[in-house]
Protein backbone atom coordinates (compact mmCIF):
# COMPACT_ATOMS: atom_id res chain seq x y z
CA UNK A 1 0.00 0.00 0.00
CA UNK A 2 1.45 3.26 -0.77
CA UNK A 3 1.75 5.89 1.44
CA UNK A 4 -1.07 7.63 0.13
CA UNK A 5 -3.74 5.11 0.11
CA UNK A 6 -2.24 4.08 4.05
CA UNK A 7 -2.87 7.86 5.04
CA UNK A 8 -6.25 8.15 3.56
CA UNK A 9 -6.88 4.34 5.02
CA UNK A 10 -5.89 5.96 8.65
CA UNK A 11 -8.24 8.80 8.07
CA UNK A 12 -11.21 6.64 7.46
CA UNK A 13 -10.28 4.79 10.53
CA UNK A 14 -9.85 8.08 12.29
CA UNK A 15 -13.23 8.90 11.37
CA UNK A 16 -15.09 5.38 11.58
CA UNK A 17 -13.84 5.85 15.27
CA UNK A 18 -15.07 9.41 15.77
CA UNK A 19 -18.46 8.81 14.61
CA UNK A 20 -18.62 5.17 17.39
CA UNK A 21 -17.59 7.56 19.74
CA UNK A 22 -20.13 10.49 19.00
CA UNK A 23 -22.48 8.08 18.87
CA UNK A 24 -21.58 6.52 22.00
CA UNK A 25 -21.47 9.35 24.37
CA UNK A 26 -24.91 10.33 23.14
CA UNK A 27 -26.36 7.36 24.40
CA UNK A 28 -23.61 6.65 27.46
CA UNK A 29 -26.28 5.48 30.13
CA UNK A 30 -24.46 8.03 32.96
CA UNK A 31 -23.75 12.07 33.37
CA UNK A 32 -21.01 13.00 30.47
CA UNK A 33 -19.58 16.34 29.51
CA UNK A 34 -17.10 17.60 27.26
CA UNK A 35 -14.58 20.20 28.99
CA UNK A 36 -11.74 21.99 26.90
CA UNK A 37 -8.73 22.34 29.07
CA UNK A 38 -7.74 25.64 28.31
CA UNK A 39 -7.08 26.54 32.10
CA UNK A 40 -8.43 30.13 31.21
CA UNK A 41 -11.11 28.93 29.67
CA UNK A 42 -12.51 25.58 30.43
CA UNK A 43 -15.41 25.91 28.97
CA UNK A 44 -17.78 22.59 28.19
CA UNK A 45 -18.56 21.87 25.12
CA UNK A 46 -20.71 18.74 25.48
CA UNK A 47 -22.93 17.34 27.94
CA UNK A 48 -25.49 14.19 27.02
CA UNK A 49 -29.05 14.15 28.23
CA UNK A 50 -28.34 12.38 31.32
CA UNK A 51 -25.70 15.35 32.13
CA UNK A 52 -27.83 17.65 31.20
CA UNK A 53 -30.89 16.20 33.37
CA UNK A 54 -28.58 16.16 36.36
CA UNK A 55 -26.90 19.79 36.39
CA UNK A 56 -30.19 21.41 34.89
CA UNK A 57 -28.03 22.87 31.94
CA UNK A 58 -29.91 22.94 28.56
CA UNK A 59 -28.16 23.59 24.87
CA UNK A 60 -28.17 27.31 25.25
CA UNK A 61 -26.40 27.13 28.36
CA UNK A 62 -23.85 25.50 26.43
CA UNK A 63 -24.15 28.00 23.91
CA UNK A 64 -23.87 31.11 25.89
CA UNK A 65 -20.23 29.46 27.30
CA UNK A 66 -20.71 27.22 30.13
CA UNK A 67 -17.76 27.15 31.90
CA UNK A 68 -16.83 24.36 33.97
CA UNK A 69 -16.28 26.03 37.60
CA UNK A 70 -19.89 27.19 37.23
CA UNK A 71 -20.57 23.42 37.91
CA UNK A 72 -18.47 22.93 41.20
CA UNK A 73 -19.88 23.97 44.25
CA UNK A 74 -17.14 26.07 45.90
CA UNK A 75 -14.15 28.08 44.88
CA UNK A 76 -12.09 25.95 46.78
CA UNK A 77 -13.34 22.62 45.87
CA UNK A 78 -12.41 23.79 41.68
CA UNK A 79 -8.83 24.31 43.29
CA UNK A 80 -9.01 21.33 44.43
CA UNK A 81 -10.38 19.52 41.26
CA UNK A 82 -7.66 22.06 38.99
CA UNK A 83 -4.93 20.36 41.59
CA UNK A 84 -5.91 16.79 40.59
CA UNK A 85 -5.53 17.92 36.94
CA UNK A 86 -2.64 19.33 36.98
CA UNK A 87 -1.10 16.34 39.19
CA UNK A 88 -2.35 14.18 36.36
CA UNK A 89 -1.72 15.86 33.54
CA UNK A 90 -0.98 19.35 33.91
CA UNK A 91 2.67 19.36 32.51
CA UNK A 92 1.71 18.03 29.63
CA UNK A 93 -0.97 20.65 28.64
CA UNK A 94 0.88 23.47 30.25
CA UNK A 95 4.80 22.39 28.31
CA UNK A 96 2.71 20.91 25.35
CA UNK A 97 4.58 17.51 26.05
CA UNK A 98 3.26 14.40 24.98
CA UNK A 99 0.76 12.23 27.36
CA UNK A 100 1.57 9.28 28.82
CA UNK A 101 -1.78 7.41 30.16
CA UNK A 102 -2.07 6.18 33.25
CA UNK A 103 -2.65 2.12 33.34
CA UNK A 104 -5.62 2.31 36.19
CA UNK A 105 -8.48 4.36 35.89
CA UNK A 106 -9.62 6.23 39.26
CA UNK A 107 -12.87 7.61 40.30
CA UNK A 108 -12.36 10.63 42.36
CA UNK A 109 -15.83 12.62 44.85
CA UNK A 110 -16.59 16.11 43.95
CA UNK A 111 -19.12 18.84 45.22
CA UNK A 112 -20.96 19.65 42.25
CA UNK A 113 -23.35 22.51 41.76
CA UNK A 114 -26.69 22.23 40.04
CA UNK A 115 -27.70 25.38 37.86
CA UNK A 116 -30.41 25.93 40.33
CA UNK A 117 -27.56 26.27 43.15
CA UNK A 118 -28.11 22.85 44.82
CA UNK A 119 -25.07 21.11 45.75
CA UNK A 120 -24.79 17.32 45.31
CA UNK A 121 -22.15 14.98 45.68
CA UNK A 122 -20.44 12.89 42.68
CA UNK A 123 -18.40 10.13 41.69
CA UNK A 124 -16.27 11.41 39.09
CA UNK A 125 -14.71 9.17 36.55
CA UNK A 126 -12.52 11.53 33.70
CA UNK A 127 -10.27 10.52 31.05
CA UNK A 128 -8.16 13.07 28.80
CA UNK A 129 -9.03 13.52 24.81
CA UNK A 130 -5.70 14.38 22.96
CA UNK A 131 -4.68 16.02 19.98
CA UNK A 132 -2.24 14.70 16.91
CA UNK A 133 0.74 15.76 19.31
CA UNK A 134 -0.40 13.39 22.14
CA UNK A 135 -1.52 16.66 24.26
CA UNK A 136 -4.35 16.29 26.01
CA UNK A 137 -7.21 19.03 25.26
CA UNK A 138 -10.23 17.94 26.31
CA UNK A 139 -11.34 15.94 29.80
CA UNK A 140 -14.26 13.43 28.96
CA UNK A 141 -16.19 12.50 32.51
CA UNK A 142 -18.71 10.75 33.79
CA UNK A 143 -20.51 12.12 36.71
CA UNK A 144 -22.71 9.91 39.10
CA UNK A 145 -24.58 11.36 41.99
CA UNK A 146 -23.65 9.74 44.99
CA UNK A 147 -25.93 12.62 47.25
CA UNK A 148 -27.94 9.62 48.95
CA UNK A 149 -24.87 7.54 49.73
CA UNK A 150 -23.34 10.06 51.60
CA UNK A 151 -26.39 10.44 53.46
CA UNK A 152 -26.57 7.14 54.30
CA UNK A 153 -23.25 6.22 55.34
CA UNK A 154 -23.34 9.70 57.39
CA UNK A 155 -26.51 8.20 59.23
CA UNK A 156 -24.28 5.18 59.71
CA UNK A 157 -21.74 6.39 61.58
CA UNK A 158 -23.57 8.61 63.30
CA UNK A 159 -25.77 5.89 64.70
CA UNK A 160 -22.36 3.73 65.11
CA UNK A 161 -21.48 6.78 67.97
CA UNK A 162 -24.63 6.90 69.50
CA UNK A 163 -24.62 3.00 70.29
CA UNK A 164 -20.67 3.19 71.39
CA UNK A 165 -22.06 5.76 73.52
CA UNK A 166 -24.63 3.92 74.87
CA UNK A 167 -22.27 0.94 75.48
Amino acid sequence: MNKKNQSESSEQVIDTLQKEFDSYKYHLPGAMIEVNLDINNPQVTFMNRIARILFGYDEDDLEDGLMFWEMVQSEEEYRRVLQLCISYFGESVLEGKPYQRSDKQELFEMQMKRKDGASFNAEVQASVIMDEENIPHKLVAVFRDISRRKLLEKDRERLIQELQGAL
